[in-house]
C-alpha cells in the first residue's frame, strides 16, 4: 500500500466518480483505477460498487475510508510536529515535583498541556530531598510543584 493510495481513496470516497476524483487527485482517471484495483487486490475486496452513475462504497470501503482518514490526520500531525522541530518551535519544560505530591494533584494539568501544546515536552523530575530554594531558583527547573 502507498501512501497516495490513502488519498486517491478519498477522493473516491467523497465524490462517488473516479473522473472527479482522479482531477482532485491530480492524475489520470486510468491511473487512479489502476490504483483502486491494486488497492482491492491488497485488501481483498471491492471498495466500491461500480455501477455507472450510482457508485457507491461497499461495508469494506466504509471502514477503509474511516482508517485512512486516521491515517490521513495521523500523518499531519507527524507533518506538524516534523515542522515545529525544524523551525526550532519545539520546546521542552523541565517541572520538579516534590516527592510530597501526588500525581493526581497535577496530572490533568499536564495531560491538558499536552493535548493543546503537541510541540511542548514536559519533563517531569522527583525533587531531591537535599534541593533547596537556590538549586530550585537556578533556572535548573523551569517550574517546581510543592
Amino acid at each position: 500500500m502507498e501512501l497516495n493510495q490513502l488519498t486517491y481513496f478519498i477522493h473516491l470516497a467523497e465524490t462517488l466518480n473516479f473522473t472527479a476524483a482522479a482531477k482532485l487527485s491530480g492524475i489520470s482517471q486510468p491511473s487512479l483505477t489502476r490504483s483502486i484495483r491494486r488497492l482491492e487486490e491488497e485488501l481483498g475486496g471491492p471498495l466500491i460498487y461500480r455501477d455507472g452513475k450510482n457508485s457507491r462504497l461497499t461495508g469494506l470501503g466504509h471502514d477503509v475510508e474511516i482508517e485512512f482518514r486516521k491515517m490521513m490526520a495521523a500523518l499531519q500531525s507527524v507533518r506538524h510536529h516534523s515542522d515545529n522541530w525544524s523551525a526550532g518551535r519545539h520546546r521542552t519544560i523541565d517541572v520538579a515535583v516534590a516527592p510530597t505530591v501526588g500525581p493526581g494533584a497535577f496530572t490533568d494539568f499536564v495531560s491538558s498541556a499536552l493535548e493543546h501544546v503537541p510541540s511542548v515536552e514536559i519533563k517531569l523530575h522527583s525533587l531531591l530531598p537535599g534541593e533547596d530554594a537556590a538549586e530550585l531558583l537556578s533556572g535548573k527547573y523551569h517550574a517546581c510543584i510543592l
